[in-house]
């Protein structure tokens, strides 16, 4: 069966709940630890539609061997047509193999936590440009300067929480559209989520990672595949 590779990049607790959210929603999809494991099992891409590269506490000055390892897997895969979709740590990765710049967030606001409303600059699927969606986010660095190579696809207080590369199948999202139930509690165990905010970042979550299936990931799908996209 054809899956989409969800390629966990935690270094401390496996990010199986955010998977089986996925899961339970009816995504095909298939789990790889990356830094346990490393890419042996997704050399044939062949099997798969695509790929999440989810997030980490580990972060890109960090350069760990598995770090190199993802990303030179990573870049090869892009070349032959292959779609990434990377998240948080995903998202800096890959744009800093690209040619973008990363950077620690300021003293002022070092560690950005909670739900953020994001803008699309850019029509992505069927969001048009101007749509505000919200968002989980957990993140102590972010994606500054990009190479002519990428757009902006959408921004808050901060640009290019969402990208993309103009010509390899590659999306960059700093928060968390896969975040789960167990995500936001654990995550903000401290400062709890209002819960209407937790849900609707769920909801505009889902919408986002749908209409990057649709963008990405359907052109060799199966029809029950392509079912799931029309919610």
């Amino acid at each position: 069966m054809k899956t989409i590779a969800i390629i966990d990049c935690a270094i401390d607790e496996p990010s199986l709940a955010c998977y089986n959210r996925l899961l339970q929603l009816g995504f095909p999809v298939s789990y790889h630890s990356a830094c346990d494991f490393g890419m042996g099992t997704l050399q044939n891409v062949d099997n798969f539609y695509g790929a999440f590269i989810f997030g980490s506490i580990s972060n890109v000055e960090d350069d760990e061997p598995w770090h190199r390892e993802l990303a030179s897997w990573a870049l090869s895969a892009l070349k032959n047509d292959f779609p990434l979709l990377g998240i948080c740590f995903g998202h800096q990765l890959m744009c800093h193999y690209l040619g973008g710049q990363v950077v620690k967030n300021s003293t002022s606001n070092p560690e950005q936590k909670g739900s953020r409303q994001v803008t699309f600059k850019n029509q992505f699927g069927d969001i048009p440009e101007g749509e505000v969606l919200e968002f989980v986010v957990s993140h102590s660095y972010r994606v500054t300067d990009l190479p002519n190579d990428f757009e902006e696809v959408a921004g808050s207080i901060f640009p290019n929480d969402i990208v993309r590369h103009k010509t390899l199948p590659f999306v960059g999202i700093q928060p968390h559209p896969e975040a789960s139930d167990h995500f936001i509690d654990t995550e903000f165990e401290d400062a709890p989520l209002n819960k209407e905010n937790a849900e609707r970042t769920k909801i505009d979550g889902i919408q986002f990672i749908i209409n990057w299936v649709k963008s990405y990931c359907l052109k060799d799908a199966d029809k029950s595949f392509s079912e799931l996209t029309n919610r």
